[in-house]
């Protein structure tokens, strides 16, 4: 038998979601949509609401029901959860699956078409196969953020300034 299950969110409030994302140049990587993005602002205790197509958030700080800037809101979510999204800057991209379409023309415009075609269709060549305190500066940097910060909780900060001043 077929289940039908109410939508978790409505399609204003989707409709705001995706209008946000636009306006922040946030691009969403395959496999995550509006739903995800919405769980994971509200997971962290924030309430969504829409009216007139636009977003509203707030927090209960105390007890009492506060108002909290979208702006932050999705500014923060892009830092934290960054494999969520395209990226917005070029300059690190290493590898032609890191940008979407947009990203690809963006690259294209700003780059060239030779430096385009010099990037491989995948992968990270400066990633280090093995984790090591003797990798290179700009292996570390190539790392993703969690595993830095495994590896900072890890090997300890003595040796994280050390691996930074190699290069």
């Amino acid at each position: 038998m077929l289940e039908i299950t109410p939508a978790k969110y409505s399609a204003q409030l989707l409709f705001a979601v995706e209008n946000t994302l636009k306006a922040h140049n946030l691009r969403l990587k395959p496999g995550q949509n509006l739903e995800s993005v919405a769980d994971a602002i509200t997971s962290r205790g924030f309430k969504l609401s829409a009216e007139h197509g636009y977003l509203d958030a707030s927090q209960n700080v105390g007890g009492f029901e506060s108002p909290a800037h979208v702006n932050a809101i999705f500014e923060g979510l892009a830092k934290l959860e960054p494999t969520r999204f395209f990226p917005r800057e070029l300059g690190g991209v290493v590898a032609r699956d890191q940008m979407d379409t947009a990203g690809k023309m963006a690259y294209l415009k700003e780059f060239g078409l030779k430096a385009f075609e010099k990037l491989p269709a995948t992968g990270n060549p400066n990633r280090p196969t093995v984790l090591s305190p003797d990798m290179t500066r700009a292996q570390y940097l190539s790392l993703d953020l969690a595993t830095k910060s495994e590896l900072c909780g890890t090997l300890g900060a003595a040796a994280i300034a050390k691996i930074m001043n190699r290069r």
